[in-house]
């Protein structure tokens, strides 16, 4: 008798599953559309990809990445012109350099090979107006550009030889410390 009343009750509690899941998949199922949303965005976020700045963390471009980059710095400078904000931005690189604005930030890409430069130029909105510790010593020995208004963009480089382009690319485009006093303008 008992075993037929626990086959009753595990027929009943197979059929409710699907009641259960019923009543269940109003919760679920926005839950799984928004972890596969969240998914999706972590897979196109690659700055590692061989056409963007951080390609020299891939070991399979870091050598390659680090040898465009000797090359390029003996190319010759040129003007280029990219919109960023919705406004035209003249800035000089290299020849054969393409500029990519990602997220109102600029990356170049080496045109002949594909391959992204370590090398990215930061917009920042005030850079020396900012409150906190963090931002000033954030700008501090930083090289603006004035855009417009009070929009600059910075230049960073994040290899060494990156550095000796960063520090070419600086020089042809009259980038200037604009930060480094700030500390004097407010003991004044």
């Amino acid at each position: 008798m008992k075993k037929i009343i626990y086959l009753v009750f595990i027929c009943c509690l197979v059929s409710s599953c699907r009641v259960v899941k019923g009543v269940l998949s109003p919760i679920i199922l926005p839950i799984q559309s928004i972890s596969e949303t969240i998914s999706e965005g972590i897979n196109d976020y690659k700055p590692k990809k061989k056409d963007r700045y951080a390609a020299y963390q891939n070991k399979a471009y870091k050598e390659k990445v680090s040898r465009i980059t000797l090359h390029v710095l003996d190319r010759e400078m040129e003007s280029q012109v990219v919109k960023i904000y919705n406004r035209d931005v003249n800035l000089i690189v290299p020849k054969n350099i393409v500029l990519k604005v990602i997220d109102y930030n600029i990356e170049m890409v080496d045109k002949e090979s594909g391959y992204g430069l370590p090398i990215v130029f930061y917009s920042a909105s005030n850079p020396c107006l900012e409150k906190s510790s963090w931002d000033k010593d954030k700008y501090k020995d930083k090289y603006f550009k004035k855009l417009f208004d009070d929009e600059y963009v910075y230049i960073e480089s994040y290899t060494y030889d990156g550095k000796e382009l960063e520090n070419k690319i600086i020089k042809a485009n009259d980038m200037k410390q604009i930060c480094k006093n700030t500390e004097n303008m407010e003991e004044k």
